[in-house]
């Protein structure tokens, strides 16, 4: 009887805890929830996987590889259950990770885009009147970007390979103004402590030797092509906007619709110059301008 009793209790809890299991075990529809969310948040502005920290190879092809672990929770999700609108949201987002997947192996960014390492955006958001944030905050983000930025032009030499030479030539530009920012912004800073202005010295003596890298280096050797290419164009217009069409398709629709919207225009340049080509008509349409007030 003791031994019944036993077993009866030990059967009774495990069935309990198959049962919780169960319970806790999330249902297809919150892990699309789920998915969804981390998707949004992830590129929310201002999140933190929004701000890159690791520029080197190796985390760009981590990044990969966690797109690919993510993809594969995504086809992991049965459809069964899903409303037709959560249904769509899960084949939108499967599309989406296969589309960013397959263009990130494609670009590898890391290797063919040389203005990915400078900050220069940030660099003149630091610099502008307007800064939202307090004097003190100013010299703090500021200082945080340029003890980083070193390290990131050192990934920089390392990752970058044949890039397109617009690409390269993009980002000396970048270099040079932010060069120029940083040199003539340094006196309106203000009082910057030790630790700040050696920062500062450092950032601009790394830019400096990265602008001698960018034109004597890797310009004579940006000879890589900048376009994605007709294989990975029809698998973005597959797999992230689901359109059952391909490149040649695409382009036809762009000459039907420029020769539709010509027509147009000649037909309105008709009816006021007749006998003139539209853009005739319209450079004299600029002449008869109102005055601003």
């Amino acid at each position: 009887m003791r031994q019944f009793t036993g077993f009866g209790l030990a059967l009774s809890a495990a069935l309990l805890l198959t049962v919780d299991a169960a319970r806790a075990a999330p249902t297809n529809v919150e892990q699309l929830a789920t998915m969804a969310k981390q998707y949004v948040d992830e590129r929310r502005p201002g999140a933190p996987k929004s701000e890159r920290m690791d520029y080197s190879s190796l985390a760009f092809e981590k990044e990969i590889e966690q797109q690919q672990s993510d993809l594969q929770k995504l086809l992991a999700i049965e459809p069964e259950g899903l409303s037709l609108e959560q249904d769509i949201d899960r084949r939108l987002l499967i599309g989406i990770a296969r589309s960013d997947i397959n263009t990130a192996r494609q670009q590898r960014r890391w290797e063919n885009d040389a203005a990915l390492y400078l900050p220069s955006i940030k660099i003149g958001q630091l610099f502008e009147p307007e800064y939202a944030g307090t004097e003190s905050q100013r010299l703090k983000a500021l200082s945080d970007l340029l003890e980083a930025l070193p390290i990131r032009i050192q990934h920089a030499r390392k990752n970058l390979k044949r890039p397109p030479k617009r690409f390269t030539e993009a980002a000396i530009f970048q270099v040079k103004g932010s060069l120029e920012t940083l040199m003539e912004g340094r006196e309106g800073l203000g009082h910057l402590s030790e630790q700040q202005s050696a920062a500062y010295d450092e950032a601009l003596k790394a830019m400096e030797e990265h602008l001698d890298f960018l034109e004597k280096d890797l310009l004579p050797r940006s000879d890589g092509q900048w376009s994605l290419g007709r294989q990975a164009y029809e698998f973005i217009l597959q797999n992230r906007w689901h359109m059952d069409t391909n490149a040649t398709q695409i382009l036809q629709r762009g000459h039907s619709a420029f020769e539709e919207t010509e027509a147009l225009a000649q037909a309105v340049a008709e009816k006021i110059q007749p006998g003139k080509h539209w853009t005739e008509v319209f450079e004299t349409l600029k002449d008869k301008h109102p005055p601003a007030d």
